[in-house]
């Protein structure tokens, strides 16, 4: 009996002390932090996709841009060799 009591007695103090913890300065500041650092993470991860959206959409313009002179450049060559 008296080691339950005592084990008993250990886990409210643990409980006590974790709960001084959360309410604590300390610890608020902490899981400030955390949240502030996920909202900075992100902010982060929505600029990159803005940057990676950019260069996709400049890289899917300059491809089809080299698509049309290609094209233009066989129809020059077709012309030439349909003369023959």
């Amino acid at each position: 009996m008296h080691v339950l009591m005592v084990g008993n007695e250990a886990r409210q103090e643990t409980a006590e002390a974790l709960r001084q913890f959360i309410v604590s300065p300390a610890g608020i500041a902490l899981l400030d932090r955390i949240v502030r650092l996920t909202d900075d993470l992100t902010h982060l991860d929505a600029r990159e996709k803005q940057a990676h959206d950019k260069v996709w959409r400049e890289r899917e313009r300059l491809l089809a841009a080299i698509v049309d002179a290609k094209g233009r450049y066989s129809d020059a060559i077709d012309a030439i060799i349909g003369r023959l």
